[in-house]
């Protein structure tokens, strides 16, 4: 029965020495972490800082990832010690779960003795040595009962040491979530910017790509889009027509394929020729000019 309380004792201190060092590497984790997270702000913060200008952008973002990838790494390294600590935090709980077996072992070997001691008290009268038998019983009983105290107090210092390396451990578990949830948000917004630079860029190609194929026609210091209508805003570099946000939009043609184009350019030629502060001559030569293109609508 001692030899068993020794080696309780022996199993308790052993479990003690073991939480103190998951303390301590917890204490020297969280420190880890908090630096970590000083420099994923860092890194944050270089993101928030991205120009507009395209390439200037991507080599800082690409350079954001670069950090990004370097936390995640050591997010990582951080996630291996903790899975370590929670292996050694398992160990703890089954050395407590022996203490209690020994408890339950106890409590049997005392109810036990209880039981022979109610038998021998019963029989007392039956047994010429009753009073010795009695006695080496009460000091069975004893001991019983000093053992089933010890196992309680020893249960119950276990139960204290792993509720604290527990509570710790959750604590730890938190920030490494709150930490991941971060780099998510970053990765996300990452990945949201470089979608939209590729759309805007595809669109800017697309838009180019379709006014290559779109053509107006000009009636003065008017500008006529395929079908002849008046489109305001849009003025011209040589044969090229830019819209009202100075966006390439398309090319002049004096190619009129259309009667209602034909007429509607006439209509403006009209109505601009007292205005124009031109000589009449001059005027009228430009509308000549205009005109052996629209003979053909």
């Amino acid at each position: 029965m001692e030899k068993e309380l020794a080696q309780n004792q022996n199993t308790f201190n052993f479990a003690v020495a073991s939480l103190n060092r998951v303390q301590t590497d917890l204490n020297n984790a969280k420190n880890i972490l908090s630096q970590d997270q000083a420099r994923a702000a860092e890194a944050q913060k270089a993101v928030d800082n991205l120009s507009a200008d395209i390439k200037v952008k991507q080599a800082n973002l690409d350079k954001a990832k670069a950090v990004l990838s370097n936390k995640q790494q050591a997010l990582k390294a951080e996630q291996d010690v903790l899975n370590a600590k929670n292996d050694t935090l398992a160990k703890t709980k089954a050395d407590l779960d022996s203490v209690k077996q020994a408890l339950k072992d106890a409590q049997a070997d005392y109810d036990k003795e209880v039981a022979t001691l109610k038998q021998l008290q019963e029989k007392l009268s039956e047994l010429e040595n009753a009073d010795t038998i009695l006695v080496t019983a009460q000091t069975n009983l004893s001991n019983a009962k000093q053992k089933l105290a010890s196992a309680k107090a020893d249960v119950k210092a276990k139960q204290q040491a792993y509720g604290l390396a527990k509570a710790n451990l959750d604590a730890k578990n938190a920030k490494v979530d709150s930490k991941q949830a971060n780099l998510d948000r970053l990765v996300a917004k990452e990945e949201a910017e470089k979608a939209l630079e590729l759309a805007e860029k595809k669109a800017k190609q697309l838009a180019e790509e379709e006014a290559k194929r779109t053509f107006f026609y000009q009636a003065g210091n008017k500008i006529l889009d395929g079908k002849g209508n008046v489109v305001p805003g849009y003025t011209t570099n040589g044969t090229q027509v830019f819209n009202a946000h100075g966006e390439f939009a398309g090319y002049l043609t004096t190619d009129v394929k259309s009667r209602r184009v034909s007429q509607e350019i006439k209509k403006q030629m009209a109505a601009q020729l007292p205005q124009t502060g031109e000589k009449t001559e001059q005027t009228f030569g430009k509308l000549a000019a205009l005109m052996v293109g629209i003979a053909s609508a």
